[in-house]
C-alpha cells in the first residue's frame, strides 16, 4: 500500500474536522428529542397509572359480576330441581286419575266431597 501525500492526509483530516464540528450540533438535536421524548413518556405513565385505576375497578366489578353469576346458577338449580319434582308429582297424580277414570272409580277429588 502506497503511502498518503501530505495533501491526502490534510484533506483526511479536514473531512474528518468538519465532521466532528457537526457533532455538538447534533448532541443538541439529539437532546432535544430526547427531551420531547421524556415528557411524552411521562404524560403516557400519567395516563397508564389512571387505566391501571380503572382496570382495578373493573376487576372488582367483573368479579362481583362472577359471584352473582354462581349465586344465580346455584339458585336456578335449586328452584329446577324443585320445579322438577313438582312436575313428577303434579304427572304422577294425573296418571293416576285417569287410571281411575278408566277403571271407573272416583278420583280422589271426588271422593272428599262427598264426605
Amino acid at each position: 500500500m502506497a503511502r498518503e501525500t501530505i495533501e491526502q492526509r490534510v484533506a483526511h483530516l479536514e473531512t474528518q474536522v468538519t465532521e466532528l464540528s457537526k457533532l455538538p450540533e447534533r448532541m443538541s438535536a439529539l437532546e432535544q428529542r430526547m427531551s420531547g421524548l421524556e415528557e411524552r413518556m411521562s404524560g403516557l405513565e400519567e395516563r397508564m397509572g389512571g387505566l391501571d385505576q380503572r382496570m382495578g375497578g373493573l376487576d372488582q366489578r367483573m368479579d362481583a359480576l362472577d359471584k352473582t353469576v354462581s349465586d344465580l346458577s346455584v339458585e336456578m338449580g335449586t328452584r329446577f330441581d324443585e320445579t322438577r319434582a313438582e312436575m313428577r308429582a303434579l304427572f304422577e297424580n294425573a296418571i293416576e286419575r285417569i287410571a281411575r277414570i278408566q277403571e271407573g272409580k272416583p278420583s280422589r277429588s271426588s271422593d272428599r266431597k262427598k264426605q
